[in-house]
């Protein structure tokens, strides 16, 4: 079923654009043990993260990852950052931590990284505002405030559930299988009906939360949803995570 739903989604897309060393041991020892669960998968226990400035850091991390509009959005309470109310868990689900679902818990382990797009090499803050400014049309965070610290706070906790190698399961996106058969959108359009609208709406307009700051189901195209040049604007890319 999820193969048919791919096909008709790879017709349907083109058409509808759809740091570093502390010596505290708060933060050395919160999480050096990785728990998988009888799947294989790797879970993390928000309740070891540790009782101390960095533990609150970490907190408010995973709080923007979840309510980053509400934070940070057109309207947000600690900034206006955002070009829409878009959540960064909308794309990387689960505050970042669920298999196959543009997971993070490396993050903080993979940069600085060279970057083909920009030609050089990034820190994980740069990073993070180019999701700031392209996915959420917005503007960059000071990489000093204490919004981007609260992020990489939170990713440096995570991946310490994580192999320093990233090898674990769920840790990229699943291959797909290119469908050998013509496009169709009509064929797209019944598959997006049907497995898509409940959440998302019948134009893909996106449900917003009970008080509005943000999506629960967020909308799949236009000005309000992932903008041209972020992974989920990309039909492949897309197609992965719906796998």
């Amino acid at each position: 079923m999820k193969k048919i739903i791919l096909i008709g989604l790879f017709s349907a897309l083109p058409i509808v654009v759809f740091n570093s060393c502390n010596t505290s041991n708060s933060q050395t020892l919160a999480a050096k043990t990785t728990v998988a669960d009888d799947e294989g998968y790797i879970s993390i226990d928000t309740s070891k993260i540790p009782d101390d400035e960095f533990g609150k850091s970490v907190r408010y991390g995973r709080e923007l990852m979840m309510k980053t509009a509400y934070y940070i959005g057109p309207n947000g309470i600690k900034g206006k950052y955002l070009g829409n109310k878009m959540n960064c868990t909308n794309c990387h689900q689960d505050a970042g931590t669920k298999p196959y679902a543009f997971n993070l818990m490396s993050s903080h382990d993979n940069y600085p990284q060279y970057r083909g797009r920009e030609n050089k090499v990034l820190t994980l803050a740069e990073r993070v505002n180019n999701c700031v400014m392209r996915p959420h049309s917005g503007k960059p965070l000071p990489l000093d405030g204490k919004e981007m610290v609260a992020f990489l706070s939170y990713f440096k906790w995570i991946s310490k559930f994580v192999p320093k190698d990233g090898d674990f399961k769920g840790a990229k996106n699943l291959e797909i299988e290119f469908p050998d058969v013509a496009a169709s959108p009509e064929r797209g359009k019944a598959l997006f009906t049907e497995n898509c609208a409940r959440c998302h709406g019948n134009n893909g307009e996106g449900q917003y939360n009970a008080d509005k700051s943000g999506y629960t189901y967020p909308p799949l195209w236009g000005n309000y949803a992932y903008q041209p040049g972020s992974s989920m604007h990309r039909v492949i890319k897309q197609a992965q995570w719906l796998k």
